[in-house]
């Protein structure tokens, strides 16, 4: 586990795992910083080396970014998991909620 991390709990089975959430920071393409605040909840050093694998897609109707994780879509609100093997998976947030509990915030 990173330094910077948030850890959670998987509730059925004590498994760890970080985690960040997807935020709605505005998004444009042409503005330099393309955001005007973090569009995660933060940037722990696992995300921050996978930002190759985790994809920024260009809304098209939206003023918020999409990211693409192993084919899957995070949008504000989603959560981007860092399971102890390194794989790295989207999961809404209810069913984030449902399914996980806050150990650890760095």
């Amino acid at each position: 586990m990173s330094d910077d991390s948030i850890i959670y709990a998987e509730i059925s089975t004590g498994n760890l795992v970080e985690a960040v959430r997807v935020t709605a920071a505005d998004f444009c393409a042409t503005a330099d910083p393309m955001f005007d605040g973090c569009p995660f909840s933060s940037i722990p050093t696992w995300l921050d080396e996978a930002l190759g694998k985790v994809i920024l897609m260009y809304p098209d109707d939206r003023d918020y970014a999409l990211w693409k994780v192993n084919g899957e879509i995070a949008e504000p609100g989603d959560y981007i998991i860092n399971h102890q093997e390194g794989s790295l998976s989207v999961l809404k947030g209810a069913d984030f909620k449902s399914k996980y509990t806050l150990l650890a915030e760095a």
